[in-house]
């Protein structure tokens, strides 16, 4: 794998454009609302590169699928295309060249963007590597590199297009936009909130003591939450965007964290038992079938942790349905039912259903989830704003009514 992994220096460099815009606008904005800006505009480019990296795996996917369904050389669907030079092609280029940073595209993009990496793939598949090769990180969404490692075991690939769509990913990425305009209007909120705070509510608070008036308790209340937000938002944005990304990329944490793991958990496990009794059903022995995925990384680091755990006691001679409740991979109920599957030779049609199942229920939960996320986000956009209007316009108000009779 040396070569294929960015250095020491690449990450340095990158790092270092990616400082430069955001102490810049701390020394010159603010601090708060320097590192807002800045973070809102790198979350945004994140989020565009992610979900155009996702759109070309999935269509590199569909096509890798079709050419082991046709049997046609997979290196030849591996291996870029060289794109047209044209007026667009150029634009491209030159937006590459700043976004997300300064010099995106010859620090990072030439050599480690999607179309080196698909070409990285495409030497090593004809260097006799094929597993590594598909098995890139990011080169493939993990559902597609599920179905793929379970098609090349099949001799009859006819209806490897023929699947019901259970991935998860791409739901994700379509849902979560609808998140982003409460969130974004929250964000503007807070930020004009903080504005108001820090350069007008002195002034108009300097006024009503020359009027020997009070405030009015709400715009007291708001200026008392705007300055304990402005000391906490610095901690709150690490923290919470520590925990997102770590969940993000397929880390242990999001099998566990609560509002988590009952998606992508359940996903995840609903992904392995599919692939599993696929493979049984194809008469390849269990235990066979955990080798042949983790050989081809096809799961990722706590799925690959409990195939192992699973391999180990299928080893020791642990039956199959307690072996994969010791393993983590299904819980008590389910490992009942597929304890009463073996003697009608339907184990592993037992697998798949209870997989696609389990896939069913976290596409569920991430809908439903998105749905109250989204409503709750709109019910607190308008609290916030309603609040914070009230607050800027009562004491203007209350002013005005005493000067004037």
């Amino acid at each position: 794998m040396k070569g294929l992994l960015p250095s020491f220096v690449t990450y340095f460099c990158a790092g270092f454009m990616l400082a430069i815009p955001l102490a810049l606008a701390m020394v010159f904005i603010n601090p708060v609302f320097g590192l807002l800006l800045v973070g809102v505009y790198y979350s945004w480019c994140f989020f565009l590169w992610d979900h155009l990296r996702l759109l070309r795996q999935r269509e590199l996917g569909s096509a890798l699928r079709l050419a082991l369904a046709s049997g046609l050389p997979i290196d030849r669907v591996l291996a870029p295309e060289i794109p047209a030079k044209t007026v667009w092609s150029w634009c491209e280029r030159a937006i590459q060249w700043v976004v997300p940073f300064p010099f995106f595209r010859p620090i990072w993009d030439m050599r480690y963007g999607y179309l080196a990496l698909r070409k990285r793939a495409a030497d090593l598949y004809l260097a006799g590597q094929g597993e590594e090769a598909l098995a890139l990180p990011g080169l493939l969404c993990r559902d597609d590199l599920f179905d793929i490692r379970v098609g090349q075991a099949s001799p009859d690939r006819s209806d490897l297009n023929e699947r019901e769509d259970l991935d998860l990913v791409p739901r994700l990425m379509t849902l979560v936009p609808g998140l982003f305009y409460p969130l974004l209007v929250l964000i503007l909120v807070v930020v004009i909130t903080l504005l108001w705070s820090v350069f007008v509510a002195p002034k108009i608070a300097r006024i009503f003591l020359e009027f020997n008036l009070p405030l009015p308790a709400l715009t007291q209340w708001v200026l008392a939450w705007a300055n304990s937000v402005l000391a906490g938002i610095l901690p709150i944005l690490l923290v919470t965007g520590a925990i997102l990304m770590a969940a993000y990329y397929e880390s242990p944490l999001r099998w566990w964290l609560p509002g988590l793991k009952g998606i992508f958990g359940t996903h995840g496990r609903g992904l392995i038992l599919s692939a599993l009794g696929h493979l049984v059903n194809r008469a390849m022995p269990l235990d066979k079938a955990i080798a042949w995925l983790l050989t081809a990384k096809a799961a990722d680091g706590t799925g690959t942790r409990r195939l192992k755990r699973l391999a180990r006691f299928l080893d020791y001679g642990m039956d199959a349905s307690k072996a994969l409740y010791q393993s983590g991979l299904v819980r008590q109920s389910e490992a009942a039912w597929l304890a009463t599957t073996p003697a009608s030779g339907r184990f592993g049609h037992a697998l798949v259903e209870l997989g696609q199942s389990l896939q069913a229920i976290a596409l569920r939960r991430l809908e439903l989830r998105t749905i109250l996320a989204t409503t709750l986000g709109t019910v607190v956009v308008g609290l916030v704003v309603a609040t914070t209007v009230l607050a800027i316009f009562t004491p203007l108000i209350e002013l005005i009514s005493w000067i004037t009779p």
